[in-house]
């Protein structure tokens, strides 16, 4: 699908912008799965897959610009992403460049989030036997308590007569099956009529029906009500971070990625210049960037315009400051060992012009300046290669034959 014509902007807001688009279309498509996770419980599983909703248009985001179906900083491409992941990962859109896997993939993870679900019903249903049962034992010796139950669940249920009728049939037997047991089945009753309500657990604790523990461990609404917190948290949190990463520079791990970025617009490619050409700049990230930078050097795979850009990055600021001076002849130098033979070749050019730049008066041994340009070179001739450049370097010392 051809975005060219949208804006674009730094991968950071992008990303934002489909994790912001997410947070409103997830819940509206998966509205039944996500309530009953809202009441989960605090288990480690349920918050997994209650969160992995958000995470997938971010991961398929992800994805669809490894893929090069789309670019990570196109602004139409993270909206489309965002409110359509469902459509995408279906087949409906990218039929051409998306993989039939991705379909697979969300099947999985459809099966994954049923079982989840499964188990948390049955945790929820275990939970509501377990106060029950509690409620049962402290209502059965205390008639105000069990008083205080029938009211209020007379004062909320949808058929009284029907109610009255279930308890009246069990007070007829009371002199045969016994008060303590009436008083059970009683609460029992009473209970189940309630627990229609969608927020009984709190009725039960306005009543102090249920203690304290109980209700904060166990309800349903006090879950959701925490559930609902860590989420809109989980989000300003994604955003401060997100926002204070791009307004104040995002750390030197972030030029990285992206210099190495296969599909990258020239926008892109600018932006990760300037922000590496800053801290180069700098002395306090300088030598740790110019490290990293002559490392990328020797990455497999890494393309002749890539090695461009560092080359010209390393030479761009090879007087910026003391730190590169003092670091960029050596790393070049180690940065010979690189796989690509291209690259080789221009990282020795770049050696022979900061030679002839910094040490005019001394000159360049002829085999050195003249190392043989072919591609086939052994590890070797490598190895002596970069012997000869560090003893040439090396102040008032003739380099090695």
């Amino acid at each position: 699908m051809d975005l060219s014509f949208s804006p674009d902007i730094d991968a950071l807001w992008c990303y934002l912008i489909v994790f912001a688009c997410g947070f409103f279309v997830v819940p509206d498509q998966n509205k039944a799965r996500l309530e009953e996770l809202r009441v989960a419980g605090f288990t480690l599983e349920a918050w997994a897959l209650f969160f992995s909703y958000w995470l997938i248009p971010i991961a398929l985001f992800w994805l669809l610009d490894q893929m090069g179906a789309v670019n990570d900083t196109s602004v139409f491409a993270a909206i489309m992403v965002g409110l359509a992941y469902k459509p995408i990962l279906s087949g409906e859109f990218f039929k051409e460049r998306v993989p039939g896997e991705m379909g697979g993939f969300w099947r999985l993870f459809t099966a994954w989030a049923g079982h989840v679900l499964d188990r948390v019903r049955e945790r929820m249903q275990r939970n509501d036997e377990k106060l029950k049962r509690g409620l049962t034992a402290r209502v059965v010796n205390d008639s105000s308590q069990l008083q205080s139950l029938l009211d209020l669940a007379l004062a909320h249920t949808a058929n009284e007569r029907k109610l009255r009728d279930q308890i009246a049939a069990v007070e007829l037997t009371a002199p045969e099956i016994g008060a303590p047991e009436a008083a059970r089945q009683k609460a029992g009753i009473l209970y189940e009529s309630l627990a229609e309500l969608t927020d009984f657990h709190t009725l039960l604790y306005r009543q102090a029906l249920i203690p304290s523990w109980d209700y904060f461990w166990m309800s349903r609404a006090w879950r959701k009500r925490v559930v609902t917190f860590c989420t809109w948290a989980a989000l300003v949190l994604a955003i401060l971070l997100l926002g204070w990463s791009v307004v104040f520079s995002p750390p030197p791990q972030y030029y990285f990625w992206r210099l190495q970025k296969r599909h990258s617009t020239e926008q892109d490619r600018d932006r990760t210049r300037k922000g590496l050409s800053g801290f180069l700049a700098a002395d306090r990230k300088a030598s740790f960037v110019c490290d990293s930078l002559a490392d990328t050097l020797r990455a497999p795979g890494l393309s002749m315009e890539r090695a461009e850009t560092i080359l010209g990055l390393l030479l761009e600021h090879r007087q910026a400051n003391r730190v590169a001076r003092d670091s960029v002849v050596e790393r070049l130098t180690n940065s010979l060992r690189a796989d690509n033979p291209d690259v080789r070749l221009r990282i020795h050019d770049a050696l022979l012009f900061l030679a002839e730049e910094r040490q005019p008066q001394k000159p360049i041994p002829d085999d050195l300046r003249s190392w043989p340009r072919s591609k086939a070179i052994s590890r070797v001739e490598t190895e002596r290669l970069i012997r000869q450049w560090h003893d040439y370097w090396k102040p008032d010392t003739p380099p090695q034959s």
